[in-house]
């Protein structure tokens, strides 16, 4: 774990810090076979642990199969006895596409969080990805509206400045010449006209708008501030569903492995 980059620290029990990690994890809160006594001889094989989800042995065969919703993440606190084994051909297929350091990352995490249930952590991956993805959206929907109020307003700031010089345009009976003296002030109160037949309803006020600006640029403050651990806590959660997912796979890899030395003892 040191080579991995682990700090340890010894007292009554082994406690260990990953890196980036806040506070040390005492292993003894990973539930049964975490002594100091008990990981030497998990390493030596010698020790089989039930986390208390199921008995895992070396036998596979007499593991019991779970379905999806009947997975537990305490099976996976057992991937130390496969890393340290480091047997069979599941697990040489296995460590090399999968990074075991990301890996005991992971299980440091998840005890940290107090996810111990597959369906849980499943959950709140694709809550936290949900809201992400919410929030990713809704600020995009937010300037998009600000700029349409900008916008609006603009135009109606315009075709009221022009009223006085579209009264005398009028009035000179939509004079060619006049036209071309006030072509920028007429030409902006013609777009503003265009701009109004947008608008669903009745045109809102200066005062409308404006109030709707102040309240989409407060939401779009909070969301900002909540964007980036939105985003970390997606990525964490999602990196967490995968890696267990990957560990999980492994240990199918391993009956299989395990089935065909059973029926063919030559392989």
């Amino acid at each position: 774990m040191v080579e991995h980059g682990y700090e340890i620290k010894r007292g009554k029990y082994i406690s260990v810090k990953a890196e980036g990690q806040k506070n040390y994890l005492r292993l003894r809160s990973l539930g049964n076979g975490y002594t100091d006594d008990d990981i030497v001889r998990r390493i030596a094989g010698e020790l089989v642990v039930d986390t208390g989800a199921s008995k895992v042995s070396d036998d596979v065969s007499d593991s019991v199969a779970l379905s999806d919703s009947e997975k537990n993440l305490d099976l996976v606190l057992d991937i130390q006895n496969i890393i340290a084994k480091q047997k069979g051909p599941g697990y040489e297929r296995w460590a090399k596409v999968h990074n075991v350091k990301a890996v005991s990352k992971t299980l440091l995490y998840l005890s940290e969080h107090g996810l111990k249930d597959f369906d849980d952590l499943s959950a709140k991956a694709t809550e936290a990805r949900d809201r992400f993805s919410y929030i990713s959206s809704r600020q995009k929907e937010i300037e998009t509206r600000m700029a349409e109020i900008k916008s609006l307003r603009q135009h109606i700031f315009n075709y009221s400045k022009s009223q006085d010089v579209f009264a005398q345009y009028k009035a000179s009976g939509y004079s060619k010449e006049f036209f071309e003296a006030h072509r920028d002030v007429l030409l902006l109160r013609n777009a503003a006209k265009e701009a109004f037949k947008k608008v669903d309803g009745k045109l809102p006020s200066v005062k409308a708008l404006d109030e709707e600006f102040q309240k989409l640029l407060q939401e779009k403050k909070e969301l900002y501030a909540e964007y980036k651990p939105a985003k970390e806590r997606m990525q964490e959660l999602l990196m967490a569903k995968q890696n267990v997912e990957r560990f999980l796979n492994l240990q199918e890899m391993q009956e299989q492995d395990f089935a065909k030395k059973k029926y063919n003892p030559s392989l």
